[in-house]
């Protein structure tokens, strides 16, 4: 048994061990770094530009729509560009660097 280990594991070879990322994992990450801020429904939907604006990240429609159409807005991991887009308890919506997830309220 003293021989097993002739050399160190390669998590102590003083080399930083290669990580292969994927799509899941890096969501996996973002998913973990960014804190997640609830946002309680009141009936069974809310319209896209509606909860930018309900949450204070578009200062007007004009604005939500603005940031919508220029790509910023992802909905569930994608790229949204539909102001109207009906979100439901579950979806994830993030801007900024800033995450929500609705709730059923």
């Amino acid at each position: 048994m003293a021989g097993l280990y002739r050399r160190p594991p390669p998590a102590c070879s003083g080399r930083p061990p290669v990580v292969l990322t994927t799509a899941a994992t890096m969501r996996t990450l973002r998913e973990i770094m960014v804190p997640v801020q609830p946002f309680a429904l009141r009936g069974d939907h809310i319209t896209l530009d509606a909860l930018l604006k309900a949450c204070g990240l578009a200062g007007s429609g004009g604005e939500a729509k603005a940031r919508v159409a220029a790509g910023d807005v992802t909905v569930n991991g994608e790229t949204e560009r539909r102001r109207g887009r009906k979100l439901r308890a579950g979806d994830v919506v993030e801007i900024d660097g800033q995450r929500i997830q609705l709730q059923a309220g």
